[in-house]
């Protein structure tokens, strides 16, 4: 019966039918979607605040995340996502936020201080990536990005692990604020 969904709405409450009692929906777990493999199209409706394992869909292009999430992670093998805003409250990139997505370029939010295991990789078409406030890059964080050739750390930057980027990058700038770290 979910044949042909190309676009689904998560709302921010459900009602059980059974009792009319209304349940606030906080957070979205993994296989939320695994059934759905036309979906082409996800929002999350404001006052969901951790989004775990969408996965595996290849039609799905667009996802639109609320300010209220904090938490992402399980954002894999989507190769038609191309673009993504990540919310200003958005706290964390656990690991394997991104892996093997179609992002081209991808912007992370000043409230993320540290880009996680494995948080963004083998996204081959990505060619820029913004890192507003990250402290730090646990190792393997980041690779495989055939397009990217320059990385641009910002000043907060003050922590790295082995073999925290890889890939072929030309250029990895170090930005300075006139404040000695």
């Amino acid at each position: 019966y979910l044949e042909g969904v190309t676009k689904v709405v998560v709302p921010s409450a459900v009602t059980d039918p059974l009792t009319g009692k209304e349940y606030n929906v906080t957070r979205v777990t993994i296989n939320a979607f695994n059934m759905l493999p036309e979906l082409e199209e996800i929002v999350f409706s404001e006052g969901i605040q951790d989004i775990t394992g969408v996965w595996d869909l290849e039609r799905l292009h667009k996802v639109t995340i609320p300010e209220s999430v904090e938490s992402i992670w399980g954002f894999n093998f989507l190769p038609a996502l191309t673009n993504i805003d990540l919310p200003d409250n958005l706290k964390s990139l656990e690991c394997n936020t991104f892996f093997s997505v179609g992002l081209q370029s991808l912007v992370v939010p000043e409230g993320v201080k540290i880009i996680d295991f494995e948080s963004i990789m083998n996204c081959y078409d990505l060619a820029s990536i913004e890192l507003k406030g990250v402290e730090a890059i646990y190792e393997h964080s980041m690779g495989y990005f055939g397009k990217m050739k320059k990385l641009v750390l910002p000043p907060e930057f003050r922590e790295t692990f082995l073999d925290c980027v890889s890939g072929a990058m030309e250029e990895i700038w170090f930005m300075g604020d006139g404040v000695e770290r």
